[in-house]
């Protein structure tokens, strides 16, 4: 009985959580109505990626706290996806997801100062901000759906489904980004081990972590 409690209580929370992002995501929409249509569409044509980024908060602090916030709304997404209902897991998750990217982010800075590439690594790292972001907005309704459900409120009867066509989306668009990403370092005639390299260590790595301990 206690667990169940718990697992009610847990579900309620990423439920407050993901109202409150919603809440935020408004306001943000209010002052900047196309933002979020840009994001989305940048994933499959990267220059409305750029678009995004002019309309967008000129505050670095703003920008950095919602870039937090898409962070946490995958870690989440993943959590519920893995059907994890322990808080202190969940914010394990989450943590470890904040700290992947900022090691990201860091690797992606110093290879630019070792491979004398700043150009091309400052552009990738927006690039792959506002891929963040993109990936943050598609899981957000799962988010809400899966605690809904969760929580025993649900209306809904084909959530696994759903689950499973998100989770098919998220994938193509990772692939689709490999893809995008390939395709720059060979136009900017990066060497093929470097390549090999950034893939095996910041991209594909994370997953296969993520299927081995869950």
């Amino acid at each position: 009985m206690d667990l169940i409690l718990r697992e009610q209580y847990t579900n309620i929370y990423l439920l407050l959580f993901s109202f409150l992002a919603i809440i935020i995501l408004a306001i943000i929409k209010r002052n900047t109505p196309k933002v979020f249509s840009y994001l989305v569409i940048g994933i499959l044509i990267p220059k409305y990626f750029k678009q995004a980024g002019e309309i967008g908060s000129q505050n670095k602090l703003i920008n950095y706290i919602v870039l937090l916030l898409f962070i946490l709304i995958i870690s989440l997404f993943i959590s519920s996806l893995l059907n994890v209902n322990n808080l202190n897991v969940i914010a394990l998750i989450s943590l470890s997801t904040v700290i992947y990217f900022a090691i990201k982010f860091i690797i992606i800075y110093i290879s630019g100062n070792i491979f004398e590439q700043m150009t091309l690594f400052k552009n990738y790292y927006k690039y792959l901000i506002f891929y963040i972001k993109s990936i943050g907005l598609i899981c957000l309704p799962m988010l809400v759906i899966n605690s809904i459900n969760k929580a025993d409120f649900s209306i809904y009867s084909n959530v696994t489904i759903m689950n499973f066509i998100i989770f098919v989306i998220l994938t193509t668009l990772f692939v689709l980004k490999i893809v995008q990403s390939i395709k720059i370092a060979n136009l900017n005639k990066i060497a093929r081990f470097q390549i090999i390299l950034y893939l095996c260590t910041l991209e594909i790595s994370p997953l296969v972590l993520i299927f081995v301990f869950y």
